[in-house]
């Protein structure tokens, strides 16, 4: 009996230590480094060049007049006046789902008159305080912080896209009444 208990124990402890190598880092494969396996793609790495999209629309368009009528039509479009306002209010749960991780301090004083057959007031008061801190096991907070991160990255996102909206339609509609304008004037020099 004490025989097959100690083989088992072995054959326990074997496998045990045995299953420790089980993870493994993943490495590539050989062909997939050279760039003959198509399901892997050679990275992509950034020009030197400056993109376009990395310029500011003020170094883009540099009209004097031009960007005075974008920076009207910024000021003047609802749309990115609500997207700067989702931007803020996205900052504020940021900062919000952040302080959550700090312990939570209650302080409560109260204070009573009463008297009893109009005799002397009598004065009671007390003062309660207390605090309390919430340990993160389940991961509630670490995922209202990165939801919250993504919110704010969403909406700054879309204010960006309004941005880039106003300031294409307002370039657009310069351009084109700068062309018909021209158009005309053409014409009537003929």
């Amino acid at each position: 009996m004490k025989a097959i208990r100690k083989i088992l124990t072995f054959i326990t402890v074997s496998s045990l230590l045995a299953s420790c190598g089980v993870y493994t880092r993943y490495e590539r494969p050989a062909q997939a480094l050279n760039g003959l396996d198509s399901l892997y793609r050679p990275e992509n790495r950034p020009d030197t060049a400056r993109s376009l999209a990395s310029l500011r629309w003020e170094e883009l368009f540099t009209d004097p007049c031009l960007q005075v009528l974008i920076r009207q039509g910024l000021a003047a479009n609802t749309d990115l006046q609500v997207a700067r306002l989702q931007v803020e209010e996205a900052q504020a749960t940021l900062r919000q789902s952040k302080l959550s991780y700090l312990p939570s301090v209650d302080f409560a004083p109260e204070g009573a008159l009463s008297s009893v057959d109009e005799g002397k007031a009598q004065k009671t008061y007390n003062v309660g305080a207390s605090a309390s801190w919430e340990i993160d096991l389940s991961g509630r907070l670490s995922n209202a912080k990165r939801r919250a991160r993504a919110a704010l990255m969403e909406s700054d996102a879309y204010r960006q896209l309004m941005q880039t909206q106003v300031v294409a339609t307002v370039a657009t509609n310069v351009s084109r009444s700068r062309s018909a304008w021209a158009c005309r004037s053409t014409r009537a020099t003929r």
